[in-house]
């Protein structure tokens, strides 16, 4: 009788599904990942395809918005800077400006910026060459304020909390007449001096210190945060403005208006030789005041603008954090130079600073 005859027996892995199915799977999966690389190539390519395209919008606008500039620019009365004379200075982030009478310029900087070249952080400069310079020390590790008294004492402010007068000596050097201690958590952000010699200041804890002869002959308060900005106007009248977004109008020691039209940080202020208030601020608008009810707005600037400063004939100068410097005649535009800081020589050369510090005329 025969025998019946042994079937091999099947192992578990030839007989699981999984096992039998196992190369299918294998090649799906390659095929999924070329897929997935292949599409992912596609992306990309029409990422970059897509920038590309957006720059070359970004250029057009600039080029439409120049030929405006230059088409408006024709049209305007006064003498329009647009051309770059000088550049006094490089790798240095310029954060304050601020011209004296007979021609002489200074520049504050932050020292202790990553590109610097040195650590000179208060510079004055005339016809184009460095004439004194100071470097830092200690706190003062950088220049956030700049203002000329009209006998020529120069004030700085910033970092450390105090403010140094110096003046100039029979060499044509700079000497530090005064230390004010500014009582003042943090930076000193504003200073100004008016047409009798007073010099206010403002800084973080929102008070306004005024100053004459070294010391301090008095403190305006009502900023509820820090104060950014100070500007006299020759009647005595004196313009403030801060973190709180409002714009405070002092005589007399006392607050005789409040203007409150910006909804960010007030950085700037400027008055007109004919009595109108320019301020500007980090909602990137600038605003006209003309009589203290409602002010003209102002747009033009992508981001928060922190400086402003008024020729004597009216042409206005702005700069702010997007990087540019705009020329401003009867509220239009007719320039757009390099800048986040601006300062009007009393000759009408225009002195911008952002990573250089450039003349222009």
């Amino acid at each position: 009788m025969d025998c019946p005859r042994r079937l091999p027996r099947r192992t578990v892995a030839s007989a699981s599904p999984y096992a039998r199915n196992r190369p299918a799977r294998t090649a799906v999966a390659r095929a999924t990942a070329t897929s997935s690389r292949r599409l992912a190539s596609q992306v990309r390519r029409r990422c970059r395809q897509l920038e590309r395209e957006l720059q070359a919008s970004r250029d057009r606008v600039r080029w439409l918005e120049q030929r405006l500039e230059d088409a408006e620019g024709c049209a305007v009365p006064v003498r329009v800077p647009r051309k770059r004379i000088k550049v006094l200075q490089k790798d240095k982030y310029v954060n304050a400006l601020a011209w004296r009478s007979d021609g002489l310029l200074a520049s504050g900087t932050d020292s202790d910026c990553d590109c610097r070249v040195d650590d000179t952080h208060l510079a004055v400069w005339r016809d184009g060459k460095c004439v004194w310079s100071k470097r830092s020390r200690g706190e003062e590790t950088h220049i956030e304020a700049l203002a000329w008294s009209r006998d020529g004492v120069l004030a700085s402010g910033g970092g450390g909390n105090k403010i140094m007068l110096w003046r100039e000596t029979p060499a044509g050097s700079f000497e530090r007449t005064h230390v004010l201690d500014s009582d003042t958590k943090g930076t000193v952000w504003a200073l100004a001096w008016s047409s009798d010699g007073v010099l206010a200041s403002g800084g973080e804890d929102g008070s306004i210190r005024l100053w004459k002869g070294g010391r301090c002959i008095g403190t305006l308060t009502g900023h509820t945060g820090a104060v950014h900005a100070l500007a006299w106007h020759s009647d005595g009248l004196l313009a403030s403005g801060g973190k709180d977004s409002l714009i405070k109008l002092w005589k007399g020691g006392e607050c005789i208006n409040t203007l409150d039209s910006h909804t960010d940080i007030v950085w700037a202020l400027a008055w007109s030789s004919d009595g109108v208030l320019a301020s500007g601020s980090y909602d990137a608008t600038i605003k006209l005041w003309k009589n203290f009810d409602w002010p003209t707005t102002i747009v033009g600037h992508y981001d928060g603008v922190k400086s402003i400063a008024w020729r004597s004939d009216g042409l206005l100068a702005t700069a702010g954090n997007d990087d540019s410097a705009k020329l401003w005649w009867d509220e239009k535009c007719v320039a757009t130079i390099e800048g986040m800081t601006v300062a009007w020589s009393s000759d009408g050369v225009l002195a911008s600073g952002m990573m250089e510090l450039s003349l222009w005329a």
